[in-house]
């Protein structure tokens, strides 16, 4: 059986190119998970289809994960807190609430390792963000469908033990945001928008 040899020249460049294929492979499955979730969106606007729908909110962590230790809206001193925590231990699955872009994913001081997602929905832009992560599995610019897993459950930045920590932002114009105080920066308490399993 013949040997087939690349010289190093000629293996440079095949590695080089094949690199540069998958990451348009990668690029191109990006923006079909976009226009799948667009699909299915008018799919459900048009003829009622709910089989396959972006908009849809799921609970974030496995269900068995289901226990709020810091409730949206508790007042902590000097501030108040803008969404809620979850207790979880380390280094469990933490999965995309929703369909939507990955704007952030790295380190905050207070938030650790954060992953902030971005989407719009009838007009409205919404924004999630998911924190103290022990890591995180996604980079900035990816869509995320429901479910996706975003990192692994952590303690990182200013937290008291393993949690997971939501927050849910929309458009200063939205109805969710009637009667909610300024100080919450157009932060909504993502339980009105999740149902704990």
């Amino acid at each position: 059986m013949a040997e087939f040899l690349l010289d190093p020249v000629q293996a440079a460049r095949l590695h080089r190119r094949l690199g540069d294929d998958l990451q348009r492979m990668n690029d191109l499955m990006e923006q079909v998970k976009i226009v799948l979730c667009d699909m299915g969106n008018a799919l459900t606007v048009l003829y009622g289809i709910n089989h396959f729908t972006c908009d849809a909110w799921i609970w974030p962590l496995d269900v068995k994960w289901t226990t709020i230790t810091g409730y949206f809206g508790d007042e902590r001193g000097t501030w108040v807190h803008e969404g809620v925590d979850i207790a979880v231990p380390l280094g469990q699955p933490v999965y995309a609430p929703h369909a939507g872009v990955v704007i952030s994913a790295k380190f905050n001081a207070a938030y650790g390792n954060r992953v902030r997602l971005e989407w719009s929905q009838e007009g409205v832009r919404w924004w999630v963000w998911l924190a103290h992560l022990i890591s995180i599995a996604v980079i900035e610019g990816h869509a995320v469908m429901p479910g996706d897993v975003i990192g692994l459950s952590g303690e990182t930045g200013n937290a008291t033990g393993p949690h997971l920590h939501m927050t849910v932002q929309c458009e200063s114009n939205h109805e969710l945001l009637r009667g909610i105080p300024e100080v919450l920066r157009g932060c909504i308490n993502p339980l009105t928008v999740l149902s704990i399993p």
